[in-house]
């Protein structure tokens, strides 16, 4: 005899079987959207002309109470214009959580901060778009079931510092919490809201700071919609356009690539 989804493309198959007799064994396939049912059909297996089913033997509909862990990184930036004379030294910062009070700066400092936060250097930089190479400015593992009352909130900010050394990462993570914390207690699902006017207003020193930043929020459902075909999804958001301070040249032109991916399902 043979299990199947009502659709018969995936199949588990059993053999010698004498009633009665308890089946034991996993049927593979395709995942269904979280907490829909899978509508099973169990039949006599006909071996002519391969397997198939005959007979139906009986009918049954299973929940699959599912959670997916999702994780967010910045996968590229593209300059379209810097306001540094020839090269960038960009950095790259994320946060994010499924509950904001987790987002601590003091979480975010040191050589080992939590899955929350991290800030990294991305590469010296002319006009053009630039993969970022791995271990990618990213957060994760997140859980979150497909329910419209989980979200999970997050951003990212870019930042130029032309040949300038940065004085402390710190003040990078320190500046994006600042700026995107607030936002995330009064933003709605799939809104997109531009940090770089609240980044701008930490006094950076020289011609240094922001060129982008973006927060946004996302429930469970979205995100699993999003990831649903390839466990992948991957957005652009550009251009910037961060006025620059006086003496400092013409104002950056930046575009963020970032990408969420769905790490892992598990039961609950």
């Amino acid at each position: 005899m043979e299990v199947c989804t009502t659709d018969m493309q995936d199949c588990s198959f059993f053999v010698n079987v004498i009633p009665p007799q308890q089946l034991t064994g996993s049927l593979n396939g395709r995942l269904p959207l979280i907490g829909n049912p899978v509508q099973l059909i169990a039949c006599e297996d006909l071996l002519t002309n391969g397997h198939h089913c005959g007979e139906t033997l009986a009918t049954d509909s299973k929940l699959v109470p599912l959670v997916a862990t999702y994780g967010v990184f910045v996968r590229s930036v593209a300059v379209f214009h810097t306001r540094a004379h020839s090269t960038d030294t960009t950095w790259v910062s994320v946060i994010g959580d499924t509950d904001i009070s987790n987002l601590d700066k003091s979480k975010c400092r040191g050589p080992h901060p939590t899955n929350n936060c991290e800030t990294l250097p991305a590469g010296d930089f002319q006009d053009g778009d630039h993969a970022l190479k791995f271990p990618f400015p990213q957060v994760g593992d997140f859980a979150l079931g497909a329910d419209s009352d989980s979200s999970f909130r997050f951003a990212f900010a870019v930042w130029n510092y032309g040949f300038e050394l940065v004085p402390s990462w710190f003040d990078l993570s320190d500046a994006l919490i600042n700026a995107a914390v607030p936002v995330f207690s009064t933003i709605s699902p799939s809104e997109e809201i531009d940090l770089t006017p609240a980044l701008n207003d930490h006094p950076w020193q020289g011609c240094d700071g922001p060129t982008a930043g973006t927060a946004f929020r996302m429930t469970g459902a979205q995100l699993e919609q999003l990831t649903r075909a390839t466990g992948n999804f991957s957005q652009t958001i550009g251009r910037y356009v961060v006025k620059s301070q006086v003496g400092c040249g013409a104002s950056s032109q930046y575009a963020v690539t970032f990408a969420i991916s769905r790490t892992r399902w598990f039961a609950p």
